[in-house]
């Protein structure tokens, strides 16, 4: 070694390897953050059925279901839909990877081969037939229920940056 050199071991230099080690490991799944992040768009979805629709609320029934069912709260006549969305995963779509998370119903309509989350989330045309297994005339108005508000958009934020910041801590 020449005599113009100099060596210094930097001290902590194996916590901090091992720290970024855990840290990768830890970054590649996420499930932890997109789980925390499903139980809390459970929770704004159902603050959409009991609103009856946010940011605008869902339109009225048709005068003939009014006349046949005797009136109720949009989508919440049975409750069935909104029972069907869950941050458990029974009984609906709900999938969980350590990369995504999807959330929404499979719970058929009935007289129906359509889902009724994609009837009620989009609506259906007027004209279109048999939707439940009669020729519609006046169409089915959209009632979207699941969506991500502005707030919510904030809180996954949010939960994503402490889970970020709780790898290196």
């Amino acid at each position: 070694m020449p005599s113009n050199s100099m060596t210094y071991k930097v001290r902590g230099i194996e916590e901090l390897d091992s720290t970024l080690q855990r840290a990768v490991r830890r970054m590649s799944d996420w499930k932890q953050p997109l789980k925390e992040s499903g139980v809390y768009m459970y929770q704004s979805i159902d603050k959409n059925f009991q609103s009856g629709g946010r940011p605008s609320k869902w339109k009225g029934h048709h005068w003939l279901t009014k006349k046949l069912r005797g009136g109720g709260q949009v989508l919440s006549d049975t409750g069935r839909l909104r029972q069907s969305v869950t941050s458990k995963g029974a009984g609906s779509k709900y999938q969980l990877s350590d990369s995504k998370l999807v959330i929404g119903s499979n719970v058929k309509a009935r007289g129906s081969s359509r889902l009724l989350a994609d009837i009620q989330q989009n609506g259906v045309p007027a004209g279109v037939n048999k939707v439940f297994g009669k020729p519609g005339k006046g169409g089915i108005p959209a009632r979207p229920f699941l969506l991500i508000q502005s707030e919510d958009e904030e809180r996954i934020e949010e939960i994503f940056r402490d889970y970020i910041e709780g790898v290196f801590r």
